[in-house]
């Protein structure tokens, strides 16, 4: 009940947003088993048609920051809620399509920790080079793959 409250209490714009994101996590993780990585990663980054894209939008812009730090945010609790219990990938593709479809210009980072004895990997979103509402000092980004190689 108190988490109905908190989403009754979130502007409209964001609770469209959260509620986007419990639905559409729970079909990336579906989607990413049956179709794989590099067709995922597509399918978030696309961008449905170049006059939803905002140009004069700049991640260096405070309000943007803080709005894109917010829609992060909005991300994580959208996964600890919903059906699933979403990874950080899964997380990631659904942010980024979402943001794309916002006419915010995202891409899906990949990337390790630069220094721990176990592998840790982790995915993030980054809007025009800026990461979107976390902080990934600790991460070294994988160099983006080439259009047609084959991952899966």
């Amino acid at each position: 009940m108190r988490t109905f409250r908190k989403w009754i209490a979130l502007p409209r714009r964001e609770r469209q947003f959260f509620l986007r994101l419990v639905l559409l996590m729970p079909a990336v993780w579906v989607s990413l088993r049956m179709v794989g990585l590099v067709r995922m990663i597509r399918w978030a980054e696309s961008v449905p048609d170049a006059r939803h894209v905002d140009q004069s939008v700049s991640p260096n812009q405070p309000e943007t920051l803080a709005l894109l730090a917010r829609y992060g945010a909005l991300s994580r609790a959208a996964a600890r809620i919903g059906i699933i219990k979403a990874s950080c990938l899964v997380q990631s593709l659904a942010l980024c399509h979402t943001l794309n479809r916002m006419g915010f210009t995202s891409k899906v980072r990949l990337g390790v920790k630069s220094i721990s004895s176990p592998f840790i990997a982790h995915a993030w979103v980054e809007c025009r080079g800026v990461p979107v509402g976390e902080t990934v000092v600790d991460y070294v980004p994988f160099p983006e793959p080439l259009p047609g190689n084959r991952v899966e």
